[in-house]
């Protein structure tokens, strides 16, 4: 029964959730490396790039207070 309907867009969509947190992380990751090299109009890209994927990863406090400066 594993190729009901509901089994493969339920795959589907964990999948596409994967996918969005990690171009999340991913678009975090280059937000701190453009922020830590001072490149502030680029690291704000990114950071919209993540909030856009996940807002819940991007509003953490430690980055959110980063992107207010």
């Amino acid at each position: 029964d594993d190729f009901s309907i509901e089994n493969i867009v339920q795959k589907r969509l964990e999948n596409l959730i994967q996918q969005k947190l990690f171009l999340a992380r991913f678009y975090l990751s280059l937000f701190r490396q453009f922020w830590q090299n001072k490149d502030y109009s680029r690291a704000r890209d990114y950071y919209y790039r993540a909030l856009r994927y996940s807002p819940q990863q991007a509003l953490r406090f430690r980055y959110l207070k980063k992107w207010i400066r």
